[in-house]
């Protein structure tokens, strides 16, 4: 029995090697697309995240000067009070901005990434910087901050936006009399200021006003004599589109400013000027239709005519 097992070993051996070569002959020379018809394959993960940076201007100030904020460290922050414009403004237009302790050649005011270059006015309660020309932020906004050198930073807003510079290109028609309905058409004129308050009534030079006994109203200037002699047209339900390409509204009656004493609170007065009723009503007012805008001066047109 012993013999007849051993031969049957020796039977059995060469073609126990030849399987186990062919099998493995088979697995090797396999394609390796084989594995895509029965599992997923996952790409390799790389230690460094290629996800877009995102920035929060709530997030602690973490310290030290960064990229994005030179200059900036594990300092105090600065104490603002208030900006002017708020929200948005005008490329090439500045941003006035008062506090307190504001160090003279070593604040920095940035929307977004870029740096807005010192203006004029530089005292440690209030400053005044220069928006570079170019420079649009549009939605949905960067922020905009303010940080001594050395300090953290102060975030004033988070969204704030840049726009071009508003153009007026045409007012139609270019005569109008109180119930017509008249076109403006221009460029970002969103950022021009409509909202004034007024009195419905005429009032007597130098009298004492208060907001309670004023309305707001909006107004298209008419500058005949640079800003000296300007009126304005009061404007019925203005319709501004959302691209800021038109402004459409309904002529009302004719205004002028006119000197006053104007409190706000009680024992808190100043001279200012109020919009009123223009008296004796012109026979007609000519000259450019105009606008202020807030950061950017005065935006002009054409000439246009007003007429009762």
């Amino acid at each position: 029995m012993k013999a007849r097992g051993r031969n049957l070993v020796h039977v059995f051996m060469p073609v126990l090697v030849v399987c186990l070569f062919v099998l493995t002959s088979t697995v090797y020379a396999a394609p390796a697309t084989t594995l895509k018809s029965t599992q997923q394959v996952k790409p390799a993960t790389s230690a460094i995240s290629t996800a877009p940076l995102k920035y929060d201007p709530n997030a602690p100030p973490t310290g030290g000067s960064t990229p994005l904020y030179p200059n900036s460290g594990n300092g105090p922050l600065l104490s603002v009070s208030n900006w002017f414009p708020e929200g948005r403004s005008i490329e090439g237009g500045s941003l006035r901005i008062r506090g307190s302790n504001f160090p003279i050649g070593k604040t920095y005011v940035a929307i977004g990434g870029a740096l807005l270059t010192p203006g004029s006015l530089q005292t440690p309660s209030e400053m005044l910087f220069n928006i570079p020309a170019g420079l649009l932020v549009p939605d949905p906004g960067l922020p905009l901050v303010i940080y001594q050198k050395g300090g953290q930073v102060r975030t004033l807003e988070k969204a704030y936006k840049v726009y071009p510079k508003p153009v007026m290109t045409k007012v139609e028609p270019a005569s109008f009399k109180p119930g017509d309905t008249v076109k403006i058409t221009g460029r970002s004129l969103f950022l021009v200021r409509l909202g004034w308050e007024y009195s419905p009534t005429p009032l007597k030079l130098n009298a004492t006003v208060n907001s309670s006994s004023l309305s707001k109203g909006d107004f298209l200037q008419i500058d005949k004599y640079q800003l000296t002699g300007a009126k304005s047209v009061l404007m019925g339900n203005p319709v501004l589109s959302p691209a800021g390409d038109t402004l459409v509204f309904t002529v009302r009656g004719l205004y002028e400013n006119i000197p006053v004493n104007y409190c706000w609170a009680a024992y808190q007065c100043a001279k200012s000027a109020i919009l009123h009723p223009t008296t004796p009503i012109p026979a007609s007012f000519v000259g450019p239709a105009m606008f202020y805008v807030p950061g950017g001066g005065y935006l002009y047109g054409q000439q246009v005519t007003w007429h009762p």
